[in-house]
């Protein structure tokens, strides 16, 4: 049937490889434009080299740096760790985290669940506790006496809570 007069397909104009994909141009937002490459295209760096390269040294003489210390939108307050083994989103881990492993005295490993007793930014021992997975952690929210004592790993509560 052919169109109406006036009304145009809504694919007019629009140019499409044989996969069903748009030619190299025509989306900007996903290429970069002529004559421009990635920064870092080709180029393998480990942490140790973003470290010296300046990476961090960029951030710490930024007019914004806090000392490697960021809230998230969720509450949780992440510290700029890149050499943590566990560390994410540009080398950062939660400082709860880093609470509980100072006082088990090891590394969490990346099954184990760090539990809040109140406020997520607030990280004194007496206010955390880590769980052996995130099961056990979401049984303790719906009854906290049926979990086993060897389901979990710290319990801040057992802590002399001070201020």
């Amino acid at each position: 049937m052919p169109f109406k007069k006036g009304h145009e397909p809504w694919n007019k104009g629009k140019h499409y490889k044989q996969e069903g994909q748009f030619q190299k141009g025509n989306h900007s937002k996903t290429e970069f434009k002529k004559g421009h490459s990635g920064y870092f295209k080709g180029k393998t760096f480990t942490e140790e080299h973003k470290i010296t390269l300046g990476c961090y040294d960029k951030a710490e003489k930024s007019k914004n740096w806090k000392g490697g210390k960021i809230k998230t939108n969720k509450g949780y307050v992440l510290i700029l760790m890149p050499n943590h083994p566990f560390c994410w989103q540009r080398g950062y881990i939660r400082r709860s985290h880093l609470i509980v492993e100072k006082q088990i005295g090891r590394y969490l490993k990346p099954e184990e669940v760090v539990h809040h007793i109140g406020e997520k930014d607030d990280d004194r021992p007496c206010k955390l506790m880590a769980f052996i997975n995130d099961n056990v952690h979401k049984a303790f929210h719906k009854n906290a006496t049926k979990v086993k004592p060897s389901d979990i790993i710290f319990d801040g509560r057992k802590l002399k809570k001070r201020s």
